[in-house]
Order: structure tokens, then C-alpha cells, then sequence
């Protein structure tokens, strides 16, 4: 594993894992194996109103380690324009891979936060 092996975006769509984007978020933020397998039907525009994968999954995540949900989503949107897969890939300024990113380190500043507290 090289340096970024802790980061989300160093497992969507490697070779040896071949996650999709929300997939990847649950490998880094769940240990609940059945939580990945799951994400796999949420990966490329298929979740729930059409939510990005990264951001859907992330939002699962926050939800379980009870952090605001609110300020991920708030985050997400500030830093992609949309929480929308279609659109996010239409404007084409952030790729998925960036949005598995930007995802992970939205749920890293928000759980440095809660343990801060």
C-alpha cells in the first residue's frame, strides 16, 4: 500500500478491490463487511434521489458514528456544486475519484471534531 492506502479514493475502482464510489467510503469508515456489499447497488448515480455514491455512503456513515449530518452535507455540496451523481458528472469540474475525496476527508474533519469535543 502506498501512502494514500488510508484514503478512500486509493480504493475506488483499484484493481484488487474494484469498489465504486460508495463502496469505497464503507471500506474506510465501516467494519461492517455487509455495509460494502451493500454499497454496491448505491455506486454511480443509483442511490436514493440520485445522490452521489461517495456522499450517500458518507451520509450512512455520519449517521452511524452520530456525527452531523447536516454540516457533511452542507461540506459536500460547497466543495462538488451538487450532491446529484448526473449533475456533479455533467459540470465535470470534480471527478468521482475526487468526490470519494472530498467525502472521506469531510467524514475525517467531522469525527476530529466530535473527538475534539
Amino acid at each position: 500500500m502506498d501512502d494514500n492506502s488510508n484514503k478512500a479514493g486509493w480504493y475506488y475502482h483499484h484493481p484488487d478491490y474494484r469498489y465504486n464510489c460508495a463502496q469505497a467510503i464503507a471500506h474506510c469508515w465501516s467494519t461492517d463487511k455487509s455495509m460494502i456489499a451493500e454499497m454496491r447497488l448505491h455506486g454511480s448515480g443509483r442511490a436514493a434521489n440520485g445522490y452521489c455514491g461517495a456522499f450517500y455512503a458518507a451520509k450512512q456513515v455520519s449517521e452511524k458514528m452520530n456525527l452531523d449530518g447536516e454540516v457533511l452535507e452542507n461540506r459536500f455540496l460547497e466543495r462538488t456544486g451538487s450532491l446529484v451523481c448526473r449533475e456533479i458528472r455533467a459540470k465535470r469540474s470534480v471527478s468521482c475519484k475526487e468526490c470519494v475525496n472530498v467525502a472521506h476527508d469531510i467524514l475525517t474533519e467531522l469525527s476530529s471534531t466530535k473527538s475534539d469535543k
